[in-house]
């Protein structure tokens, strides 16, 4: 199970005015937890899903439009709620740290 990081890091870098602070975070929380060697092949699999649609171009609703990521989030949310009893403090650091890096804040 693998999410190309190149692709992932383009599409946030790409859209990150429009995606949001909380919606960035929960996507880091993802990412970070995937990459993690602790995290459980059930839970690995939840994340490649949501991860996937949030990189593949094809969308229910189209990213470019206003709005274009409610799809995404509502997915990215529900992953999240799936797999919170995996999420450490070490893996809320980094994404924070993630996300702090790509909204500019220190």
């Amino acid at each position: 199970m693998n999410i190309d990081e190149d692709s992932f890091k383009d599409k946030i870098r790409k859209y990150s005015k429009s995606l949001g602070e909380k919606l960035l975070y929960n996507l880091f929380i993802l990412f970070h937890l995937l990459k993690s060697k602790d995290t459980p092949k059930d839970v690995k699999l939840i994340i490649v899903s949501a991860l996937g649609y949030f990189i593949l171009p094809l969308d229910v609703v189209p990213d470019f439009l206003p709005g274009g990521f409610i799809d995404d989030g509502l997915i990215i949310i529900t992953a999240i709620k799936k797999v919170q009893n995996s999420i450490t403090d070490e893996i809320r650091k980094s994404a924070n740290e993630g996300t702090s890096k790509i909204i500019g804040k220190k």
